[in-house]
């Protein structure tokens, strides 16, 4: 037996004497070792992988002489990453959970070795994680087409070690923080991808209906907390409760707004996919009793909104851009030709066509259209004339766009006339939104 199967059933048979004597000591792993109780080493160690990883991809993006090179080296830097028995000890101790599973085929659980612990894993039979089907030099262009699973996973180490490739502020760092998703670890195997990472969102008992529901994201929020109060709310003529919702609720959209340009400065970031689903929620206790009486009308104030589905995002580092390539590119290549299909331009295309389109809008509104349209169009489902009472949300959302008042009442018109449901296919919807907003503006 060689020494890496050695190892590896040491640790499988400490794990199994561990769960016998059911004692409370935590086995934390990591590709070369095994500790307990979430030792600082096996945390350090985590943290180095992945700086290593993102340290060695920009000199790979530095050092290439071109777009083929760049390919073949970064192919190779995920194959030297894959560890199948790392994986499989995460593996041994994974419980998915009940009807969680992504669109994409990812699955979630928990660990039963890491209390408060996240696994999200994707699987494959296919042979789907090969080097030369997850990573692919662009026909045009500088673009590096990889497989959304992986850009996944790619993504998330990056921003959480922004600073190994570009300098940012302070400030800048204290929101990434705030607004992303903390990753624990992170790995390949020959069938598998996978990220741990601490337990997001919390547990709700609705005031209404008296039914509790695990809230993951800021449309489960909206949905089960904050529009039955401020409906019930505005019928009891509360205004003043709609108003103060309104600054709570802009603070908590101006900072991940902010992170959202952070990356787009600094990595010309695009996410692609910033519905209210794919923000999730972070518990973090409020400590500005300026929000009492919203809490005492049931309304959750204690959380942060966080960057996360990263699958579909694009960034570009020196000179170079990171895209996901479609998995059904015939699919794609229709709805691209009709008004829904603005999403797909911008998230499959290399030279993207978006200012064609939307001449007065640059591409980097597309996320923020794409999250306020989606806000907004669920407001008004419940109180039509919701734009009234939302000064605060309103002008953050012109700054943040650069919209003079006369462009902002076309996009209210626009919401308000259109009657507009996200539901279904609602990624749909939302880019025929933007593409009519667009077209409104370009006869300005």
């Amino acid at each position: 037996m060689d020494t890496k199967r050695s190892k590896r059933s040491k640790i499988l048979s400490l794990q199994k004497s561990k769960k016998n004597n059911n004692t409370n000591n935590l086995i934390t792993y990591n590709t070369n070792h095994i500790s307990y109780n979430n030792n600082n080493n096996n945390n350090n160690n985590n943290n180095n992988n992945k700086q290593s990883m993102v340290r060695e991809l920009k000199t790979i993006l530095s050092t290439s002489q071109n777009i083929d090179e760049v390919v073949s080296r970064m192919r190779e830097l995920y194959l030297k990453s894959i560890d199948n028995d790392k994986y499989e000890l995460y593996a041994s101790n994974f419980i998915p959970y009940s009807g969680m599973g992504g669109k994409s085929g990812a699955v979630l659980g928990s660990l039963s070795n890491k209390i408060n612990m996240v696994m999200k894993q994707n699987i494959t039979k296919k042979d789907e994680f090969t080097e030369n089907t997850l990573i692919k030099p662009s026909k045009v262009g500088k673009c590096i087409l990889v497989n959304n699973k992986f850009n996944e996973i790619l993504m998330n180490v990056i921003f959480k070690n922004i600073e190994d490739l570009v300098n940012i502020t302070s400030a800048e760092k204290e929101l990434i923080k705030k607004h992303t998703l903390e990753i624990d670890d992170y790995g390949f195997a020959d069938k598998a991808f996978y990220i741990t990472m601490p337990l997001i969102g919390f547990n709700h008992v609705s005031q209404l209906t008296k039914k509790g529901k695990y809230l993951t994201n800021l449309k489960e929020l909206l949905v089960n907390n904050h529009l039955p109060i401020l409906k019930q709310s505005y019928l009891e003529k509360d205004i003043d409760t709609i108003r103060l919702y309104d600054s709570f609720m802009a603070n908590k959209l101006k900072g991940y707004i902010m992170t959202l340009k952070v990356f787009q400065k600094h990595l010309k970031f695009i996410n692609n996919d910033t519905k209210l689903n794919n923000v999730f929620i972070r518990y973090v206790k409020s400590k500005n009793t300026k929000l009492n009486p919203l809490t005492r009308k049931g309304i959750l104030v204690d959380f942060d909104p966080i960057l996360s589905d990263l699958e579909k995002s694009i960034i570009e580092i020196n000179g170079y851009k990171i895209i996901t390539y479609s998995n059904s590119p015939k699919k794609t290549k229709i709805l691209k030709a009709l008004d829904m299909g603005l999403i797909y331009r911008v998230r499959y295309e290399c030279e993207s066509k978006f200012s064609k389109v939307c001449q007065k809008l640059s591409i980097y509104d597309f996320d923020i259209l794409l999250l306020v349209i989606d806000l907004y169009v669920l407001l008004l489902a419940e109180i039509p004339d919701i734009f009234d009472y939302l000064p605060h949300i309103n002008k953050l959302i012109m700054d943040s766009l650069e919209l003079d008042e006369n462009q902002f009442m076309i996009f209210k018109k626009l919401l308000i006339n259109g009657k507009y449901k996200i539901g279904i296919g609602g990624s749909f919807h939302l880019g025929e939104i933007i593409k009519k907003y667009c077209m409104l503006l370009n006869k300005q």
